[in-house]
């Protein structure tokens, strides 16, 4: 077999692009999954087709144009050819360090070209959230609630307020990005309030009832009244 990757110097291929080029869109894959680098349009005849890290001069795995390949020794073990995509190939594990744009390159006699590019963003999944209770205090009428939605990172405390059933939050949702670049959200829906920790591959929620804690509040009142006028009567 031919040693394409010793025989083919990486200045064949010293056109590069930018890995935040809006033309390519992200492809979002939770790490320890695999991937698709999927190509159609291979041209037929061509001297070499390589799949490539774009801006690095390292290749993944070289096609010649009997159809032979070569996987690089950098990715031995993860990079798999599906029988019915021909050129195309399957990148496996992956990991937050696999978050590249791999570009699919290649040469005829007419000079090289880039086909397709696939821009990867490797994810894990998120943490999970609690909810928790600040503080309440509650009237005849109104129910003010302060709760705090966290996670291993970050948190998020906001205020709720309910009057006559009818509750709202103090500024509307509110959301932040953690330090892991995920979204950590806690917002009203209808009375229950929804702490939500997302990215682009995973979503983790807790959630609670403010009408529940408010009742639980005032019945606790009504209770703690009751055996205060009990007691008198015993006196």
């Amino acid at each position: 077999t031919a040693l394409w990757f010793s025989l083919f110097p990486s200045e064949l291929f010293s056109l590069t692009f930018s890995t935040e080029d809006s033309s390519v869109p992200p492809v979002f894959v939770q790490k320890g999954k695999d991937v698709l680098l999927d190509v159609d349009n291979v041209t037929e005849g061509f001297n070499l087709f390589v799949w490539r890290l774009e801006k690095e001069s390292l290749s993944l795995v070289a096609f010649g144009r009997d159809g032979t390949s070569q996987i690089s020794p950098a990715y031995t073990g993860r990079i798999d050819i599906p029988d019915n995509k021909k050129y195309s190939v399957i990148l496996k594990n992956l990991q937050e360090t696999d978050s590249r744009v791999y570009s699919a390159r290649e040469t005829t006699d007419d000079g090289d070209s880039t086909l397709v590019q696939h821009n990867i963003i490797v994810q894990d999944v998120v943490s999970p959230v609690q909810l928790e209770l600040n503080s309440v205090s509650s009237s005849s009428h109104s129910c003010n609630v302060t709760l705090t939605c966290s996670t291993a990172d970050s948190h998020i405390s906001s205020t709720f307020r309910c009057i006559d059933q009818k509750c709202d939050q103090d500024g509307g949702n509110q959301s932040e990005i953690t330090n892991s670049s995920s979204t950590l959200q806690v917002y009203l829906s209808n009375v229950t309030v929804i702490c939500k920790h997302r990215n682009q591959v995973s979503s983790t929620e807790d959630r609670t009832d403010i009408q529940h804690v408010c009742s639980q509040l005032t019945g606790r009142s009504e209770r703690d009244s009751t055996k205060c006028e009990h007691t008198g009567w015993i006196l």
